[in-house]
């Protein structure tokens, strides 16, 4: 028999975990619960899924109210922790056991179910018609639960049959089972109500979507009829001014062919008048018209027009190879844009991640490409023209960076094996080779004369002068961390990413030439950001600075104000996005070496994607020169230049 219960769970505790302490977005009792500033409360673990799907520039929307909310520097762990909720749900866990009330009614038993105070089933076993199947002529109900057997028993079971077996009481078994279909139910409902949202989510999705790709498509066609408007006036214009050319040119020719036959009468009269007086005249006329027709064969031959000046009509289509390319340029390009705007988080309700991170672990093979989801229209796009392809050391040294010299050429690092730095001019020739310091593994120029270099072993920033490569001894300091990229911000200032072997130091730091202090932009920390950081840049949006790293293990490229704070994350999906070097055109746009897609591409100085530059390449390395051409440098030691048209 069992044992009656002292009490049950009020029926608030029921409501109360039902309305107050569930999780709205994986739908059950809150584990560590974190309270934003809006005061609306969430699990941490998926309040981390949604805070890495949907944060933009440090902040993101509140999953409920989409209040836009600020995340701190130490991510959702350094929310504010709920302990009221944390402590009502400790309780209901405690309580959370299924209470059976046993109560008498004609000697036999009948049980109520009750469940946080709420009878769902009441009555739910009545054992009036319930006998047992082997004592059932002795009238002996079940009253228990073999559990080796998973078959009811009665008393005389127990004794005989089912001795020594492990038992439950009937009620207590079945009131369990009950509550877990009960929970089932309750469960299965919940998510059939999100597959409804889901269905109704992408109708109106389609029905939206529809409408802009019709919305487009009208603009496609105004867009075309604009510029077959401005083909067909520009047509009608030339053909205007070839008309009136020719009948310019048409008069001349008549005016030109008036004068000749004018000047032929006119020798034609000197000649009939010679004839004349060489045949019958008198010597009285002869000497006397002799001088009047030498005067009008004079004035006649005065007279004659020069050869008519030519023209050539030339039609110039200004480059028509290019044709297709400006055609292209005027009409534009089709994008698309990831939907940021709204709507509930369905991936943190129906499948909540385990671990936050910064990447969902999976392996990167399943990962989908990052379809154009940052895409942005641009109607005005630079173009690279192939100038020359070299190699200054034929044993495939890799190129690490190149550093623009005026007046001597460009200093070029490669990687650990040949240690030297060559100084070559445009074509490949080799200018002169310095004895580098070993594990060089940036450089920048500094003024008109001084090299910066940075070393990782031992971690140093040194100075060399050119074009004598003589040390500059106490310019020479030691850094907390491994450098990996150099930038300059101003004359008296150098920005240096480095990583750091615990990888809590691994970030961006500013290095004052003229005090030698450093001072952190950024470093991990508890969110560990960056892993690898491999070059940085300076650029300007705006009136705002922006730091930007590449980091080739985390698959992106980072841009961080001076704050340190994250602006924004390319691509915003794994995908086999690979960057290594990073330079900044005139404009601030970043161009970056991505050796995962042998390819270079162009981002805005807030990491919008612009479009690819060049394919079929290895980059590594990339840098501007005096005369604004692009050096690209790849693993196996080929240099390409580009003429960088705008």
């Amino acid at each position: 028999m069992s044992t009656a219960l002292d009490h049950n769970i009020d029926l608030s505790k029921y409501r109360l975990k039902d309305r107050v302490l569930t999780c709205t977005i994986c739908l059950d009792l809150f584990n560590d619960p974190k309270i934003l500033p809006c005061f609306h409360t969430f699990c941490k673990g998926c309040l981390w899924s949604h805070v890495l799907n949907t944060v933009k520039l440090q902040r993101f929307p509140c999953p409920l109210c989409r209040t836009e909310i600020r995340l701190p520097e130490g991510g959702v762990d350094h929310f504010q922790g709920n302990f009221y909720i944390q402590e009502f749900t400790d309780l209901i866990k405690q309580d959370s056991k299924v209470k059976v009330k046993n109560t008498k009614n004609g000697g036999r038993s009948e049980t109520d179910v009750t469940i946080f105070g709420e009878k769902k089933y009441p009555n739910a076993i009545s054992y009036k018609d319930l006998y047992c199947p082997t004592h059932a002529y002795k009238k002996e109900w079940v009253v228990s639960y073999c559990a080796r057997c998973r078959i009811p028993i009665c008393l005389q079971c127990k004794m005989h049959e089912h001795s020594g077996h492990e038992w439950e009481d009937l009620s207590v078994v079945v009131g369990e089972a009950q509550r877990q279909l009960h929970t089932l139910d309750a469960r299965v409902k919940r998510y059939r109500k999100v597959l409804g949202e889901l269905s109704e989510d992408r109708r109106s999705y389609m029905d939206n979507f529809c409408s802009q790709v019709s919305s487009v498509t009208n603009q496609i066609k105004t867009c075309a009829e604009d510029i077959k408007h401005n083909v067909d006036s520009r047509c009608e214009s030339l053909l205007l001014l070839l008309d009136h050319l020719k009948v310019t040119e048409t008069s001349k020719v008549e005016s030109h062919e008036l004068q000749v036959g004018t000047c032929i009468s006119s020798l034609g009269e000197v000649t009939q008048g010679v004839e004349h007086m060489m045949k019958g005249s008198g010597v009285l006329d002869l000497l006397a018209n002799k001088t009047h027709l030498k005067e009008k064969a004079d004035d006649t031959v005065r007279s004659i027009p020069a050869f008519i000046e030519k023209i050539s009509v030339v039609y110039d289509r200004k480059n028509p190879d290019g044709l297709a390319q400006k055609i292209e340029c005027a009409l534009g390009y089709l994008s698309t844009e990831k939907d940021l705007s709204g709507g509930d988080d369905r991936e943190a309700v129906l499948d909540p991640p385990t671990t936050p991170g910064l990447s969902t672990g999976q392996p990167e093979e399943n990962v989908q490409q990052p379809v154009l989801e940052q895409f942005n229209v641009t109607l005005s796009r630079p173009g690279l023209i192939q100038r020359s392809v070299f190699k200054v050391r034929p044993n495939n040294a890799g190129i690490r960076f190149f550093v623009p010299v005026p007046s001597l050429g460009i200093v070029i690092g490669y990687d650990s094996s040949p240690r030297h730095l060559d100084v070559v001019d445009e074509v490949g020739n080799k200018i002169q080779t310095y004895d580098a310091v070993p594990n060089t593994s940036c450089a920048l120029l500094l003024g008109q004369t001084n090299l910066a270099l940075c070393t990782s072993t031992p971690r140093q920033l040194s100075q060399r002068r050119l074009p004598q490569f003589n040390p500059i001894s106490y310019r020479t300091s030691e850094l907390p961390f491994t450098p990996t990229g150099l930038a300059v911000r101003d004359p008296r200032e150098l920005i240096i990413c480095g990583k750091e072997k615990a990888g809590i130091g691994t970030g961006i730091y500013r290095y004052s030439l003229e005090t030698k202090q450093i001072r952190c932009v950024y470093a991990n920390g508890d969110l560990h950001i960056l892993k690898a950081p491999s070059s940085v840049v300076v650029t300007q949006d705006g009136d705002a600075e922006v730091f930007v790293v590449s980091d080739p293990k985390r698959k992106a490229v980072f841009f961080f104000d001076i704050a340190g704070n994250l602006l924004n994350t390319f691509p915003s999906q794994r995908c086999s996005f690979c960057p290594e070097g990073l330079c900044c055109d005139a404009e601030g746009n970043v161009l970056v070496a991505d050796k995962g897609n042998n390819s270079v591409v162009l981002l805005s100085p807030m990491g919008v994607f612009i479009q690819e530059l060049t394919r079929g390449v290895n980059p590594r390395a990339l840098s501007f020169d005096g005369s604004g051409r692009l050096w690209m440098g790849e693993s196996e030691g080929t240099i390409t230049i580009f003429d960088y048209v705008m």
